[in-house]
């Protein structure tokens, strides 16, 4: 049964808390490299710190704010003693364990096991490879957004653990990408292109427009038309005729920003609106507040995506993903 989006006003809740929080940690010493974590605390957390090989150098310059993502994906700040870094719902894990590489912070993670995990293999990739030469990729993995690095599996970004950042998996990932790429000097790349690499799409060259709306906290939970349950935090969309699963790039033209939607329900049915967002794909392209607006959307197709092609990669991307999956099974 489709959702129902005849009332317009339980869409348009508003709410001023924000979803990303500047936290400072000058006050954090710094700690040699993979040392036994500090006691949890809030204040204080502990650091997978991993130095740039010997004469590698990341200047300044390559660490600028992404600017177009807004409340989608959080902006890098150029001070790095200010970390932008998510609200954390889950109480447990607000003292968790982050690395960093070189002076920047790169994942968070909430626990000790899984931080060092990453870590080390984040050390033999930097250590094997010129950081600027890094392919940092993201693909799907079994439905579950993950994070290589050159061919090599480097992390596994699933629900649980993005819910505990009150954010999708998919924006999770994109972000900690990011996040990597900034630290070993490479730039930041757009959702958009974040997304098509994810998802693995390609434009069509259908093109259409319309007005669009958003539809959030009221549906959130409630059953879509395609059978699946609606999560605002998702980037999903709902259209009158679309077939399901399409894939759509949102473009809000009041600002150019965009980001790419998956169609999953039925609606809006209000007015000559053709299009009702997610909460979430509403904030990526700052439409939350001004509720409606006039958008141009490009369809895209998926095509197949490329994980790693060498026998040996693929055993060890094999074991590494039952590892990882043990690893979230018993996260302590």
């Amino acid at each position: 049964m489709a959702s129902n989006h005849d009332d317009p006003a339980s869409d348009r809740l508003d709410s001023e808390a924000p979803l990303w929080l500047g936290t400072s940690f000058d006050a954090i010493a710094m700690m040699p490299d993979l040392p036994p974590p500090l006691p949890v605390d809030v204040t204080y957390i502990p650091r997978f710190s991993l130095p740039l090989p010997e004469g590698v150098e990341i200047p300044a310059t390559s660490f600028q704010p992404i600017t177009s993502d807004h409340r989608c994906i959080p902006s890098p700040v150029e001070d790095v003693g200010l970390l932008t870094r998510p609200v954390l719902e889950n109480e447990e894990h607000l003292a968790s364990y982050q690395v960093w590489v070189g002076k920047y912070p790169v994942i968070e993670l909430p626990t000790e096991i899984r931080a060092d995990w990453v870590a080390q293999r984040l050390r033999y990739q930097l250590e094997e490879f010129s950081p600027k030469s890094v392919d940092v990729r993201l693909i799907q993995r079994d439905g579950v957004p993950t994070i290589y690095l050159n061919d090599q599996l480097l992390v596994m970004v699933h629900e649980d653990l993005a819910a505990d950042y009150d954010r999708s998996a998919d924006l999770l990932a994109i972000a900690w990408a990011n996040n990597l790429r900034i630290a070993i000097g490479q730039a930041p790349i757009t959702l958009v292109e974040a997304q098509t690499q994810l998802y693995g799409l390609a434009y069509t060259g259908e093109v259409m427009d319309g007005i669009a709306s958003w539809y959030g906290p009221y549906f959130h939970g409630r059953i879509t038309a395609t059978g699946e349950t609606f999560d605002q935090t998702e980037l999903t969309a709902a259209h009158p005729s679309l077939p399901f699963g399409t894939y759509l790039e949102v473009i809000n033209l009041d600002n150019d920003q965009s980001v790419i939607v998956r169609i999953n329900d039925r609606g809006p049915y209000v007015g000559e609106r053709s299009l009702d967002l997610s909460r979430q794909a509403a904030q990526c392209i700052n439409s939350e507040r001004t509720g409606v607006v006039n958008y141009e959307a490009h369809v895209l197709a998926a095509v197949p995506q490329s994980p790693p092609t060498s026998s040996a990669a693929l055993v060890n991307d094999h074991l590494i993903a039952q590892a990882q999956e043990r690893l979230e099974d018993n996260p302590s």
